[in-house]
């Protein structure tokens, strides 16, 4: 009798002792899913859904990289409808994002709320460029410790770089990430600073660029728009330096870490904002990096919780929440992006 009570107590514990910050991802988990796959209208809902029809009936649509293309075919091969096949894939988005932020981060839920704040409401619209992300940013954790700076471990990480460009090349961009081999800050601060001047000089000089891109053989990218949006860069400008302010005070003992490194070489996604309003995504894209580097405690007890850390999360919570208002609870990207998100869900739509 004492041996079977033993076993049902520790039955009890193996299944009913979950974690609350467990729980609260999960609730979080399914709302985002919840908002992101029922959705039925947003900015670019109605070019998705022609581009799926398209290929489903054989038409010729020849827009999508080969990736995103054979999903859709296997979809369609099944017979799904593009509301099916977007409740489908993200729950698949959400999974491989979340799952390499597990990997980032010990504050899993804390970072995902930050990111549902903002900029999630964009990936939401432009999903297949969040998917193609959520594959770099899983390779993300190769890189991350003076263990991993191994030419294999590189290797790995530009391998899902590569597989992300295979639902939007654009990620490419973010091979960049692998100057964090570079073993003394104060060298790699150099080296990006002298980067970036070259990026912001290639952009500004439009044909330069575009003859680069064509040479190599970019030539979807040679045809964007320059609009140089130079405000919408400053604004950018300073987030980033807010985020960087954070940083220095979390990994001011530990400056040679890989972690701050990579929020250094995050700059470089800054420059292509001048170009247009659209590469806006290079940089919001890597905020969640910020998210997981700067909410990565490990604090049992709410005892363990310096004034520091208290600091950096409120500051942080702050100023995503300030940028969220600022760009979404007006104007344009309210209309096309905030608004049919909320609004236009199968689930939620009559509550709005």
């Amino acid at each position: 009798m004492l041996s079977s009570d033993v076993k049902q107590n520790s039955l009890k514990k193996h299944h009913f002792n979950i974690k609350p910050r467990y729980i609260v991802f999960i609730l979080l988990f399914v709302f985002s899913w919840i908002l992101f796959g029922l959705n039925y209208s947003n900015a670019d809902y109605e070019n998705y859904e022609a581009a799926y029809n398209d290929i489903k009936y054989g038409r010729e649509n020849d827009y999508f990289e080969i990736g995103f293309f054979a999903l859709i075919k296997l979809s369609a091969a099944l017979g799904l409808s593009y509301q099916v096949f977007l409740v489908i894939i993200s729950a698949v988005c959400l999974f491989i994002f979340t799952k390499a932020l597990s990997y980032l981060t010990n504050n899993l839920a804390l970072s995902f709320a930050c990111y549902l704040i903002y900029p999630f409401v964009f990936d939401v619209v432009q999903y297949r460029n969040f998917l193609a992300f959520a594959f770099v940013l899983f390779g993300l954790h190769y890189l991350l410790d003076n263990n991993s700076k191994t030419v294999k471990n590189v290797l790995k990480y530009f391998l899902f770089v590569v597989l992300g460009s295979l639902f939007h090349l654009s990620v490419i961009i973010y091979s960049l990430f692998f100057l964090v081999i570079i073993k003394r800050t104060r060298i790699l601060a150099v080296v990006t600073a002298v980067l970036f001047a070259i990026i912001v000089f290639l952009i500004i000089n439009q044909e330069i660029l575009v003859n680069l891109l064509l040479l190599l053989h970019l030539d979807r990218f040679a045809r964007y728009t320059f609009d140089y949006v130079y405000s919408t860069f400053f604004q950018y400008c300073a987030v980033y330096l807010f985020f960087l302010f954070l940083a220095v005070l979390k990994f001011k003992n530990n400056m040679q870490s890989a972690k701050f490194k990579f929020l250094i070489i995050s700059s470089l996604f800054l420059p292509f904002i001048i170009m247009n309003g659209t590469s806006a995504r290079f940089i919001r894209n890597v905020f969640i990096i910020f998210y997981a580097f700067l909410l990565d405690y490990k604090c049992k007890k709410l005892s363990e919780i310096s004034m520091q850390q208290i600091f950096v999360a409120v500051a942080l919570i702050a100023s995503i929440t300030f940028v969220f208002y600022n760009q979404l609870c007006s104007g344009l990207y309210y209309d096309i992006v905030l608004k049919p998100v909320l609004q236009c869900n199968w689930l939620f739509r009559k509550y709005f």
